[in-house]
């Protein structure tokens, strides 16, 4: 029978009301019914996602992570052979180690999972659990050279494999390569010793070298990599390997860094910092590359250089250029304070003390503003004597008056000199009465 819509409207909404019915009730029925196949390492695996996504709390989510790291532990401890879910349920439950903070046991369980999806082949679970494992190290830094093992046995198999690996998986291990050697970097900067520091940083050229030969042509992250390797060789005093990454940067026209900015790192690996050879190749820089980001922090530069070597008259053209350029107040501060000290040295001490007092009327927040405070002190208290002021040509002094109040000079500054001439006098009149006394002694 062919219903007619014109004549059974009514009928129709009612018929196809009841199809969706049955439909829906099909739906619920197949929901219900247990995946046909499904393995019981998944099966567990849905269980515990249901209940952790049930927890609202964190305490009810640290009783659930607790109670499910036992299943699964339990679970993967009895005889069977791995397989994908296996390898599953292993990633999870090593996360839930690191979401209760047992963080040892977490790097063990990292290692048999890069050990187990070895053994079948699953080379994205196996660089995963080596790039959490390397994370967990932090944590637990006796377990790094056994991490680091088990990085390099991965990135070998890799290598020597008879096809080459798909180039998500090669661009994934250099990553945890490169996060190696970004360690090891940051480490070498809180080392006391010379040579625990430069042991770090040996280590970090090495894994950013393995990083870089695993990357694909083309890939994203090689700026950065060859960025970190550059200023690693740098620091190592290996100014001609440096300068070359630095060269591969400028010449792939790589917008994830100011260009200004890596042309300054390739100067400094080349170049002793403060001498005319490196003001004539900051110079250079300036005009070479278009303005960017790195303009303004590099004139600065080029400013402090000139000052440091007692070019006060270059040094003043300079942040006289710079006076508000900068969006923000310290670096507009320092430049004005850097420049009354050009223009103490040039003797216009009646410019320079204009220049400090507008700091303090337009800045008066800034680390520079302290600093111009205490210079309007000595000079009212010393007439027209100039202090030297050579100091502030140390970038680290530069920065500190950006961030942050630089406290007065100390009264022993001045004192020790008078200190140790009045002692030394006292000592030489001691000796003096001494050896008297002792003539006395002899001529009786």
């Amino acid at each position: 029978m062919v219903l007619d819509c014109k004549e059974q409207p009514f009928g129709v909404a009612l018929w196809g009301a009841r199809l969706l019915a049955r439909a829906g009730l099909l739906l619920a029925f197949l929901w219900s019914q247990p995946v046909a196949g499904a393995t019981p390492a998944m099966e567990l695996y849905e269980q515990y996602k249901r209940e952790a996504n049930e927890a609202d709390t964190p305490e009810a989510r640290a009783r659930v992570y607790t109670f499910w790291e036992k299943q699964f532990d339990d679970f993967l401890s009895r005889e069977a052979p791995d397989d994908g879910d296996r390898l599953t349920l292993m990633a999870e439950r090593g996360a839930l180690l690191v979401q209760l903070d047992r963080h040892e046991e977490a790097i063990g369980a990292w290692l048999a999972l890069d050990q187990a999806a070895a053994d079948l082949g699953n080379l994205r679970l196996r660089i995963e659990a080596l790039d959490s494992a390397w994370r967990d190290v932090r944590r637990v830094p006796k377990f790094e050279e056994k991490v680091l093992v088990a990085i390099q046995r991965c990135l070998d198999d890799m290598l020597n494999a008879s096809t080459m690996p798909p180039p998500q998986s090669m661009s994934r291990l250099a990553q945890v390569c490169e996060e190696v050697s970004r360690t090891y970097w940051r480490n070498a900067s809180i080392q006391a010793g010379q040579q625990e520091k430069r042991q770090m940083l040996e280590r970090a050229e090495v894994w950013g070298k393995k990083s870089l030969v695993l990357l694909p042509a083309g890939d994203k992250r090689i700026p950065n990599v060859r960025f970190l390797l550059g200023r690693v060789q740098a620091e190592l005093g290996k100014g001609l390997e440096a300068a070359d990454q630095f060269d591969e940067m400028l010449e792939s026209g790589q917008s994830r860094f100011a260009t200004t900015w890596v042309a300054h790192w390739r100067l400094k690996a080349l170049v002793p910092v403060d001498t005319a050879e490196y003001v004539d190749g900051i110079q250079e820089i300036l005009r070479k590359y278009e303005e960017d980001d790195y303009l303004l922090t590099l004139k600065q530069e080029l400013a402090r250089s000139l000052f440091a070597q007692e070019r006060y008259a270059e040094a003043a053209e300079v942040f006289e250029w710079l006076i508000g350029r900068d969006p923000s107040d310290g670096p507009n501060a320092t430049n004005m304070f850097l420049l009354a000290g050009a223009y103490e040295y040039l003797g216009r001490q009646a410019d320079a003390q204009v220049l400090l007092n507008e700091v303090l009327r337009k800045y008066p927040e800034t680390g520079a503003a302290t600093r111009a405070r205490q210079r309007l002190e000595f000079l009212s208290s010393r007439g027209e004597q100039i202090q030297a002021l050579q100091e502030v040509a140390n970038p680290q002094v530069v920065r500190s008056i950006e961030s942050e109040t630089v406290s007065a000079a100390s009264w022993w500054n001045r004192a020790w000199p008078m200190l140790v001439g009045g002692l030394a006098a006292v000592a030489i009149g001691g000796a003096i009465l001494v050896a008297r006394g002792y003539a006395r002694r002899a001529r009786s």
